[in-house]
């Protein structure tokens, strides 16, 4: 490897770490201890219209949040016995 690569690589270790303490990760706070949510997810699909997740609460926040328009349902902290059929019946 040639002294450029080297210190190429050298000066790319020392930015990563350097960027990790300037820009830590992004994490939620606990909800009742747990970080994960439960989410009725909209599938677009008329067979199988929802699929029911489990994901960390920043996943809702960061994302699902912004499906509501097309169907996601949630946050529940608890476990729903199941999703709706369709959009107009609640989760159960």
């Amino acid at each position: 490897m040639s002294m450029r690569k080297k210190q190429l690589l050298v000066l790319l270790a020392a930015v990563l770490a350097f960027s990790a303490t300037i820009f830590p990760a992004q994490a939620t706070q606990p909800v009742n201890g747990e970080h994960k949510v439960w989410v009725c997810h909209a599938t677009s699909s008329a067979k199988n219209p929802y699929v029911l997740i489990h994901i960390d609460q920043a996943g809702w926040d960061n994302g699902h949040i912004k499906h509501l328009d097309t169907g996601d349902l949630g946050p529940f902290e608890n476990e729903p016995a199941r999703c709706p059929d369709d959009g107009d019946d609640e989760p159960t």
